[in-house]
């Protein structure tokens, strides 16, 4: 996991983002990314962001999942 202060050009107001990435597996084409609650921020200015490892290209995917941590059970 790693946490990442973001802020608003505008408002000037941070947000907290907790970043956790895993591999694609080759044999389903889906990425199992678990979260600990007991490390989670559920702060409303906080989300998690999901990232998915392609290591058939090397690269992050195109897409990410964000959702608010407050939202994770």
């Amino acid at each position: 996991m790693v946490e990442v202060p973001a802020r608003d050009k505008i408002t000037h107001y941070f947000a907290g983002l907790q970043v956790k990435a895993a591999t694609v597996s080759p044999l389903h084409g889906e990425a199992e990314i678990h979260v600990r609650t007991a490390t989670l921020t559920s702060a409303p200015t906080t989300s998690v962001v999901r990232l998915a490892w392609r290591k058939e290209i090397s690269a992050f995917d195109g897409e990410c999942l964000l959702m608010p941590a407050a939202d994770i059970p």
